[in-house]
Formats: C-alpha cells, structure tokens, sequence
C-alpha cells in the first residue's frame, strides 16, 4: 500500500479524484491540508484520515511517498519548492503555474529533485489524438496549413463556480478564466499534436464576457497560433457552449482529419464520465485506399489510463513512462500567459523558444 497525501482540495476536480483514488486498493491517503481547514476536514472524512494544519507536517508524515497537489494556482510555486525540498513524487493539477515567471522556478524546483511529476492533460492519451500525433509524425497530412481545436463547456450555464470553487474566477488565484481553464486543455493537446514537428512562434487571442457573471474574469476567447514552419492553429475555448460539433480539425496538403462530438456534447466537466467518450474520427489521406474520409476511423491504438492513474502507476513501479513532462507542463503556462498579453494589448507576442 503507497501512502499519498493530498495538498490543496479545493481545485474543482478534487471529487472525482477523490472518487478515483478511493477506487484503487494500492493507495492509502493519510493526510490532507488546505488552507480553508473547513475543506481539508471535509475530505479528510471521507479518507479516514487526519487534516492538517502546516503542510510541513504533512510532508513529515512517516513513509510518505507522493502528494497531490489540488489546491489554487497561485500556491503551486510555494507548495512545490516544499513538496521537491521532501523529496515526494507529485501530481499538480493543471495548469502548471501562473505564467513564465512562477512555471520558471517551480520546472527548476522539479527537475533538479529527481521525483516524478504529472499533470491532469487527458486529451493527450484518447487513442483519436495519440493516433493523429502518430500521423503527424510520419508525414502523412503533408505540410499542414492549419489546426483547429475546440472545447467548450456549459460551466456558467451550471453555475458550478461558486463556494469552494469561486476562486477559479478570480486571475490572481487561477491566473486565467474561462479561456485558459479548459483552453488549456486544448493547448496541451495542439503542441502535444505537433511535437517536434513545428516550432511556435507568436501568437495572440481575444476574449469576450456576454453574461458579465464574474468581475474581471472572461467567459470565452479565441486565439491564433502562428509556428515557425507556416503552420496556422486556432483555438476556441470558454464556459458557454451548449453544443461541441467539432473538437479537432487538421487540414494538410495531404490530407485531412476532424473528429466530429457526441451529440448534445459538451457534457458536465465535473461527473467521473469520459466526456470525449463515442466522438468519431474522419480520417483521409491522397492516395490511401483505405483513409477516404467517408467513414469513421476505428483502427486506433488502445485506451490508457487517466493522468492521475498514470501517476499513481508510475510511483508504484518507479518509472515515468507516457507522463507529461515538467517542460511541456511550464511551457504551457509560458504559453497561456502570451496569449492572455496579446488579449490585453491586441497584439501578437513571440514566442521565446528558451524562455524556460
């Protein structure tokens, strides 16, 4: 039984990672702390566990092996620089930091401690896009003109942001609002898309708040990723869609792929249900008999375990196969908080291929 602790429950996935942990019989939870202690108590309960007060004390728990951390964003850089001074593996919930400055320290904190490190991009392990990043890779689509992707939730419509999760409204605490909350997802899984294949160069967004519920906090944005080999990428992303026809769109002088959603998608973000679960992949590729595009394609690889899964796996074997690295994940901070500048002054920013 591997002892894991948890720092930080008010993130607003904490009660379907709590749900997936208590699922596991290899993981024992033996102390939680967060800063609101009504909260910390509230899942120490359910873990039959003790909630504490200091998170060295937490950290001194006697053979503790990893943390996880689903606190707010703007405590990962402290709780970090702890967490890698005990030496502990550990999960932090997306996104990594709140932009270059905070993802800077906390990578360095990282990768100088030798411990393992995950983070919650699930978009990356569906069999659709580990097969399209397959694709991409041999050269299959050609030179790619474009990339779209889109994720939109019915958050504000569900009005799930309140009480313990209010904060993910406030930048200085989430350091992004709707656009970045979910967007992120759709970044981690456009530059895990495109690997090595492109570099990025500058990019820019808009925002905008129809139902001004939140003071300072935008509802849903768009933007535009310009990379070096001529490549364009959008991406949509916000708390306001009914509907999700379409989640991926690649265009190529070779060929072309989209995946088409679920009917009645998006889904509620918080249920323990995979909500890309039975969208379809279009697939065509000149000349490839087979990849006509007419068809859904079923030939994918197979399904893998979710992030926190992967990391609970991981600390068990002692390897960090197919886990987000600590680059990817700082580097996607860098990223969001460029786009949130190009919003703010209506400008494109470039991209620093060494800013981390």
């Amino acid at each position: 039984m591997i002892k894991f602790a948890l720092l930080g429950v008010s993130h607003i996935h904490t009660p379907v990672f709590c749900e997936g942990i208590a699922a596991r019989s290899d993981v024992e939870v033996v102390a939680i702390w967060d800063p609101n202690p009504a909260i910390a108590q509230k899942y120490a309960h359910q873990f039959n566990c003790e909630a504490k007060t200091e998170v060295s004390a937490v950290l001194n728990t006697p053979d503790l092996e990893a943390v996880i951390v689903l606190s707010e964003t703007f405590l990962h850089e402290a709780l970090v620089l702890q967490i890698t001074e005990a030496k502990k593996h550990c999960f932090v919930e997306k996104p990594l930091a709140l932009g270059l400055a905070d993802a800077r320290k906390i990578k360095q904190a990282l990768e100088t401690s030798d411990v393992i490190f995950q983070t919650g991009y699930y978009k990356r392990y569906h069999p659709a896009h580990r097969f399209l990043k397959q694709q991409i890779a041999e050269g299959k689509f050609g030179k790619i003109s474009r990339i779209r992707v889109d994720f939109g939730t019915t958050g504000i419509y569900d009005d799930i942001y309140k009480g313990d999760w209010l904060w993910m409204t406030d930048l200085e605490k989430s350091g992004f609002g709707a656009f970045g909350d979910v967007g992120t997802h759709s970044l981690d899984l456009l530059l895990f898309l495109i690997g090595d294949h492109a570099e990025l160069a500058a990019v820019t967004a808009t925002f905008t708040r129809p139902l001004q519920r939140y003071p300072g906090c935008e509802e849903c944005g768009e933007s535009i990723l310009s990379f070096k080999n001529g490549t364009l990428a959008t991406m949509s992303a916000g708390w306001l869609d009914w509907v999700e026809p379409t989640s991926l769109i690649i265009t190529g002088t070779e060929g072309h792929a989209f995946i088409r959603g679920t009917p009645g998608m998006p889904h509620q973000i918080i249920s323990n249900r995979d909500i890309d679960t039975g969208d379809d992949l279009f697939f065509f590729i000149k000349g490839d008999a087979k990849a006509t595009g007419k068809e859904p394609w079923t030939d994918l690889p197979p399904e893998m375990p979710v992030p926190l899964n992967l990391f609970i796996d991981a600390v068990i074997k002692n390897q960090s196969e197919h886990l987000v690295s600590v680059h990817e994940a700082a580097y996607r901070s860098y990223v969001m908080e460029a786009l949130y500048q190009g919003a703010a002054g209506q400008r494109w920013v470039t991209i620093d291929p060494h800013a981390l």
